[in-house]
Parts: C-alpha cells; sequence; structure tokens
C-alpha cells in the first residue's frame, strides 16, 4: 500500500514539475521581450574643413523615462577609404543629448557612428551619419624679383600653403615657364620641404615678359593649387 501511495503522490506533482520547467524555460524569453528598443539620432552639421575642429550632436532616446541620465556612447569615425577608428568615448546628458568635437584628418565624405551598448531595461543601439568635409584650400605665396636682366640668375622663393597648416607629405610641384606668346615650357619639379617652401631658379636668356607658373594636384586633406609669378626680363645695360 505505501508503494502505491508514493506512486500517486508522485504522479500528482508530476503536472506541477512539468509547469515549472516549462515557466523556467519561458522566463528568458520573457525578460527579452520585455526590452525595450533604443534609438540613436545624429544631427547633421554645416559641412566642416578637413583639420578644423567641428562638433557632431546627438540623441539617444529611451522610450518611457523621464530623462536618460549618464549613459556612454563610443563614438568611431571612418575615412573615405574604408578605416574605420573609435574617436571618443561619451556621456549624455540627462535629455538623452551628447556631442563629440573632431578634426577630420581628410577631406570627403567622412561616416561617424555612435553606438550605445545597452542595459537591462533597453536594448542597444547604433547609428552612423555621412559628413561631407571640404579640402582644405592651398595655395602658392611668391616672393621673388619681379625684375631681372637676361643672362644673370635669379631665385623666387615660394611657399606651398594650406590655409595656416603645410602639407606633411613633401608633395612635389610642378613648375612651367612662359615667355611672350612662345610656347610654355616645362622646367620639371620640385620637392617642398617640411616647412612648405621651395625655390625656383632660373637664368633668362632673352628679354621679355616671363611667367612662372605652378601647379600642384593637391592630397587627400588639401586642394589642388595653381600660382603664378611674373618676372619682367630686360637685356643688360650698355
Amino acid at each position: 500500500m505505501r508503494s502505491s501511495s508514493s506512486r500517486l503522490i508522485r504522479l500528482a506533482a508530476l503536472p506541477c514539475l512539468v509547469a515549472a520547467v516549462v515557466l523556467g524555460l519561458l522566463a528568458p524569453a520573457a525578460t527579452a521581450a520585455a526590452k525595450a528598443k533604443s534609438t540613436i539620432r545624429w544631427t547633421l552639421p554645416a559641412s566642416p574643413t578637413a583639420l578644423d575642429a567641428f562638433t557632431l550632436t546627438g540623441r539617444l532616446n529611451l522610450p518611457g523615462l523621464e530623462t536618460t541620465g549618464p549613459r556612454q556612447i563610443v563614438i568611431s569615425r571612418g575615412l573615405p577609404g574604408g578605416e574605420q577608428t573609435p574617436i571618443a568615448e561619451v556621456t549624455t546628458a540627462d535629455d538623452g543629448t551628447f556631442s563629440v568635437t573632431d578634426a577630420p584628418p581628410v577631406g570627403g565624405f567622412l561616416f561617424y557612428s555612435a553606438r550605445w551598448a545597452g542595459d537591462d531595461l533597453f536594448f542597444g543601439s547604433a547609428r552612423t551619419i555621412e559628413v561631407p568635409v571640404y579640402h582644405r584650400r592651398s595655395g602658392f605665396v611668391f616672393s621673388g624679383p619681379a625684375q631681372a636682366v637676361a643672362g644673370q640668375p635669379f631665385e623666387i622663393s615660394v611657399r606651398l600653403d594650406g590655409s595656416g597648416h603645410v602639407p606633411t607629405s613633401n608633395p612635389t610641384v610642378w613648375v612651367y615657364r612662359a615667355i611672350d606668346d612662345l610656347p610654355v615650357a616645362s622646367l620639371g619639379t620640385v620637392t617642398v620641404a617640411d616647412d612648405g617652401t621651395f625655390a625656383i631658379t632660373d637664368t633668362p636668356e632673352i628679354a621679355g615678359q616671363y611667367s612662372y607658373r605652378l601647379k600642384w594636384g593637391g592630397d587627400a586633406t588639401f586642394s589642388a593649387a595653381i600660382g603664378s609669378h611674373a618676372v619682367t626680363v630686360t637685356e643688360p645695360a650698355g
């Protein structure tokens, strides 16, 4: 009789055990389903210029909360070639807003990504914004004679200026010379020094109106540049 009673007790308890197991299996799913969705939004800035610092702003939205509170947002920057680098970890304000300041190293279309990992109440979220960045304007600054004498050498000093910055890649500049209406002749290339300077030397053979023309194709950071310097060459006295 005891054996039969024990068996009946175990059978009676079986539905409760099954229910407990089922509830245990469903608990994680129920918890996951209870999480809310978070979103991130960026505000598109005015187009910045390479090497100039600018500020990007965004907002983390957590539905149902009066204040978002401090949340850590990881910011990454993607270059036009695809290279992506984390550049900052910022904290949201009570209203969910955040900002990051960056000085983009190159021009073109850059990508800024914001990522929040989430927590027990909200799923994480991420958002990427495409920011057009202007190439930095460059140009040539000349320092040299405006007049020269045929048969006598002279030098023109030049500085490649990138609106207050110097290209650091020691770029190559093409040099051309025009004399009155004669065909333009190439004088080859010169290499820019670390401080952005270089020189053009010439010994004019004939008198005339000379124009020394320079051309640089630019790079990932700086725009292309052209420039010219005029020199009036006269015959030797006497």
